[in-house]
């Protein structure tokens, strides 16, 4: 069967069609399956909702260990819960939204009854915080089943100055640029063994993924990259190539499967002198690496340099943010999908994991004047 070709701006802008608040995440589900059905990608879907896509030829030798690209369907959001006594819609909050947009009249979309998308507006409760709900003001009453998904109204997807701009690029980003990796792989056929996970519920607590690892869904040998669109933090640039991430906000990663990523740029770097990449540990967000990281998996991460995190235009804490699109260069996100394919090749390759970082024995003639020193 001919394996029909997507680019990979083509491939992220079809899942950008779509809203998916955490838990809400069927539509983006249903796209991702579609493209892996139409170019004949192996995958399941497990009881919780997550997809695991696996390219793994037949001749393939199967004592190689598999190398899985984990990404998240959801976005924050919210969720609309009930009526109150005063039949006022209320919403809680799904994930790190802008505190702002809970103080001031946002601009939102709600799913109604019907299957279309209403607009509306949040109105903000007294005393916020400790509430952790606000009100939905809708333009047209319309019926809505409870529990309902809602949504910043935002433009979905747009190219300005070589910036894709999106309403949810955290982390339909790393879902596209997995996706677009796995698809070119599979397309010439390459020999090797790579997973691709699209996982559920991220943003409320690493849900999915977290599920995962409970139900040892992966074997234990896998080494697991956690692919995601992360904030701009001192250090890092916009534009300088992804990010080959370190760690997160609560954990460090594994060096082993960092030189995985650490061998595939030396190889691209060698073939392509001005391809670029950063190194960092991208502490501004804990990211589904942890959770693999937790649970005894080789990890390690991708990540795309990210502007207006969570929509947020000077960071989900600032009361005066301005709700807007994220932003990623188009290079950096380029740019991370041949450092996925290159990893995937790499992986393959060096699968007697052995390491090519190794302390140098220390000469006879060093280790004598510590000795005579020491007495």
């Amino acid at each position: 069967m001919k394996l029909k070709k997507y680019s990979s701006i083509e491939i992220l802008e079809f899942l950008s069609s779509v809203n998916s608040a955490p838990y809400y995440e069927n539509e983006t589900s249903n796209l991702i399956i579609k493209l892996l059905k139409e170019t004949n990608i192996s995958f399941i879907k497990d009881d919780f909702g997550n997809i695991i896509a696996n390219h793994k030829p037949d001749q393939i030798n199967n004592n190689i260990s598999p190398i899985a690209f984990i990404a998240h369907m959801d976005h924050p959001g919210f969720e609309a819960t009930s009526y109150n006594e005063n039949n006022e819609l209320e919403a809680s909050p799904l994930g790190g939204v802008p505190i702002s947009s809970l103080i001031s009249k946002t601009p939102i979309l709600i799913r109604s009854t019907y299957g279309n998308w209403i607009k509306g507006k949040i109105r903000p409760v007294d005393n916020y915080l400790n509430n952790k709900k606000v009100y939905i003001d809708l333009e047209n009453k319309q019926t809505i089943n409870l529990p309902a998904p809602v949504v910043f109204d935002l433009k979905k997807f747009s190219i300005k100055n070589n910036n894709i701009c999106m309403r949810a690029i955290d982390d339909l980003a790393g879902c596209a640029s997995i996706l677009s990796a796995l698809l070119q792989i599979a397309e010439t056929k390459i020999s090797a063994n790579m997973i691709a996970v699209f996982t559920r519920a991220e943003e409320v607590g690493l849900i999915g993924a977290r599920l995962m690892c409970e139900n040892k869904t992966l074997p234990i040998n896998t080494t697991v990259i956690s692919v995601e669109s992360s904030p701009l933090i001192p250090g890092v640039f916009q534009g300088e190539g992804p990010i080959i991430r370190i760690g997160d906000r609560q954990t460090t990663f594994n060096y082993e499967a960092e030189e995985i990523l650490t061998k595939a740029l030396k190889n691209l770097q060698s073939q392509k002198p001005n391809f670029k990449a950063q190194r960092k540990l991208m502490d501004g967000g804990t990211c589904e690496g942890t959770a693999f990281n937790l649970a005894g998996y080789k990890t390690t991460g991708i990540a795309f340099p990210l502007k207006n995190y969570h929509n947020a235009s000077n960071g989900i804490n600032d009361t005066k943010s301005k709700i807007v699109e994220e932003s990623i260069f188009i290079n950096d996100y380029l740019g991370g999908i041949e450092l996925i394919k290159e990893s995937v090749i790499v992986n393959y390759q060096n699968n007697d994991n052995q390491n090519s970082i190794k302390l140098e024995a220390v000469d006879q003639k060093t280790k004598e004047k510590l000795i005579h020193s020491n007495k």
